[in-house]
């Protein structure tokens, strides 16, 4: 089941970013071949443009899942994945994380792209590679 979040949903296409919390992430990731999950918070000022970008590469890769987190919220989630600050995207196959990467300028679509097709993501944003 989807969770309609009213920032990732713009009405005009079925699919919605999930939000979720940490005791579905493992469901979540379960599901999907490939993931990405965008940390923020709702003081962020950059929430809305990542946001947008999500629901946009959302619409043409129906074989990733797209989820959110609030930090905030999620605060032993966020400590465990170490986030430095927001917003952050995780990229995920199955459920190993390749990559996590820092900041609304990061080309997303280009990364799950690379995600998809096996590449290693590679930026000047990249805090961590596993």
């Amino acid at each position: 089941m989807r969770i309609k979040v009213s920032s990732y949903c713009s009405g005009w296409h079925n699919q919605c970013v999930r939000q979720l919390n940490k005791a579905i992430i493992p469901e979540f990731l379960a599901e999907h071949s490939f993931s990405v999950i965008h940390l923020d918070a709702e003081w962020d000022g950059y929430r809305q443009m990542v946001a947008a970008k999500f629901e946009l590469i959302e619409i043409n890769t129906p074989d990733v899942g797209f989820g959110y987190v609030d930090v905030d919220r999620e605060k032993d989630f966020a400590s465990e994945t170490k986030v430095l600050n927001v917003p952050m995207v995780l990229y995920y196959r199955g459920n190993n994380l390749i990559a996590a990467v820092i900041g609304q300028m990061q080309n997303i679509a280009a990364n799950v792209a690379k995600l998809r097709s096996g590449e290693k993501i590679e930026t000047a944003n990249t805090i961590s590679r596993f």
